[in-house]
């Protein structure tokens, strides 16, 4: 029997030529994808702050598919609304909210929808659900905002040549991980 042996260099990914990082970062950013875990340190911060204003047990999506379907969405049905109303509106301009009976639960669904309860006047009680629909729509962007920058950051060419090289991959030269 014959054997044939085929010699292929090896290459960082500083090594690559333009061609081949391109498609080694296609490839490494497919396994970051994969990686469940990149999004969590952003999502425990987003956490940690709206448990501080008073969603204690705020449920947070999202989706970064790079279409028009793209979402960040924020449920919670336990809403301290002194908490949550002391950073919406700390000096009482839309409502007395410590005067009136106000409950409050977080719902969308690719809609912005705030479940409102307040034994206030039409007028007050407009400008309440308004103001919480203004701050929830705000809040869900900054939130999304936060998972795209995540992910630029975690493909970009700077990030890839970093965890390319803490991890000493190597790559054939068309940029194939070996």
């Amino acid at each position: 029997m014959r054997q044939i042996v085929k010699t292929i260099n090896a290459y960082t990914f500083d090594e690559l030529n333009d061609y081949a990082k391109s498609n080694a970062m296609m490839a490494i950013s497919d396994k970051i994808a994969n990686w469940n875990s990149w999004w969590e340190p952003v999502m425990e911060q987003q956490k940690d702050f709206l448990s501080q204003i008073g969603l204690e047990d705020a449920e947070i999506s999202f989706s970064l598919a790079y279409v028009q379907g793209d979402y960040c969405n924020i449920k919670c049905k336990n809403v301290d609304v002194e908490k949550l109303m002391k950073f919406i509106d700390p000096h009482k301009e839309i409502v007395d909210w410590e005067a009136e009976e106000i409950t409050v639960e977080f719902h969308t669904d690719h809609h912005y929808t705030v479940t409102l309860y307040a034994s206030t006047d039409d007028e007050k009680y407009d400008k309440l659900d308004k103001a919480l629909s203004n701050w929830l729509y705000d809040m869900e962007q900054s939130f999304y905002d936060d998972y795209r920058k995540e992910w630029e950051y975690y493909t970009s060419e700077e990030s890839i040549a970093d965890l390319c090289e803490c991890r000493k991959y190597e790559f054939d030269e068309d940029g194939e991980l070996l």
